[in-house]
């Protein structure tokens, strides 16, 4: 038997198992599945993450931040090198839904060990942890049942995953550290060089999916070198600063809406891509340093009010 005909009996044992377990579709099941892949998208990383930034610890959403584009950049890498279709893209029976580019690692399993296992390492709630294996592992199933990812994708998904939670975990306050230690101008220097080579791996690649993590990632970098204000945060009520998220997550939203609907050119322009990466650099920006800078300066206002009041 040829590579040939081994590959095609994978693709094919895994056809199988995903109409296997479509047998049991029912309109409900569908909608849940919906609903958990959706937890995985990018449309919720980008509510979550921000969240996590402004209202949870800069430290912790950075990390968080950080490690969420090292894992993008390794799935990307890796589904541009395996180039493995989809399920529905070898059956279209079998697809509940469509999705663009390779399938081989699920994105959607990976981030959803890293992100939602992340959270769970760092929660204090004793059910943390069996909550978001149940939620990693329901977005993976819901992966499978809509056809969008062989069960050998989302399984390859979770190890990655679980490899890059654990190197974040046991290298975070390493790195904190080492970073807080560094003098400013070579933080400079190296979120500038970060910025420069996200460029130009953005430019000699074009790739929707690789301009918008490079984007994002330098946009995002540019939080990396602004010093935390003094009393930021500290002291302040929990319904106070999640007030000002909501105000910077609806600033978030709206900001996406423009960028993406206004001032997106047609995808067949020649400055599209540069277009996606702008777009996502602006996002970035906004998320670890715009909204960051406007909601301590708010949040140090407050304190002072409330020392005066004092």
């Amino acid at each position: 038997m040829t590579g040939t005909d081994l590959l095609d009996s994978f693709f094919l044992q895994g056809l199988e198992q995903i109409r296997w377990l479509q047998q049991y579709r029912h309109p409900l099941v569908d909608r849940l599945m919906l609903g958990l892949t959706m937890l995985g998208n990018e449309r919720a990383y980008l509510l979550v993450l921000p969240l996590l930034w402004w209202v949870w610890s800069r430290r912790r959403g950075a990390t968080l931040a950080l490690a969420f584009f090292a894992s993008a950049y390794v799935n990307t890498a890796l589904k541009l090198w395996w180039q493995q279709p989809r399920p529905f893209q070898l059956d279209p029976a079998v697809g509940l839904i469509t999705e663009r580019g390779y399938g081989l690692p699920s994105g959607h399993a990976q981030f959803a060990v890293l992100m939602w296992g992340y959270l769970a390492w760092r929660s204090k709630w004793r059910g943390a942890r069996p909550a978001a294996f149940l939620l990693a592992l329901g977005i993976g199933l819901s992966r499978i049942w809509l056809g969008v990812h062989f069960p050998f994708d989302v399984a390859v998904g979770f190890a990655l995953g679980a490899v890059l939670l654990a190197l974040v975990v046991s290298s975070e306050d390493h790195v904190h550290k080492w970073w807080s230690l560094r003098p400013r101008h070579f933080r400079v220097g190296l979120v500038a060089g970060l910025i420069l080579l996200a460029s130009l791996v953005a430019w000699g690649h074009a790739n929707l999916v690789v301009c918008a993590i490079n984007g994002a990632f330098a946009g995002t970098a540019l939080g990396l070198l602004r010093p935390r204000l003094p009393g930021a945060r500290d002291h302040i009520p929990f319904s106070h600063r999640s007030a000002l998220a909501f105000l910077g997550v609806t600033a978030l939203l709206g900001l996406v809406y423009v960028l993406g609907n206004w001032l997106l050119p047609l995808p067949n322009t020649p400055w599209f891509l540069p277009a996606v990466f702008t777009r996502y650099f602006i996002i970035g920006a906004w998320v670890s340093t715009g909204a960051v800078l406007v909601l301590d300066r708010v949040l140090v206002s407050l304190q002072e009010k409330d020392l005066r009041i004092v």
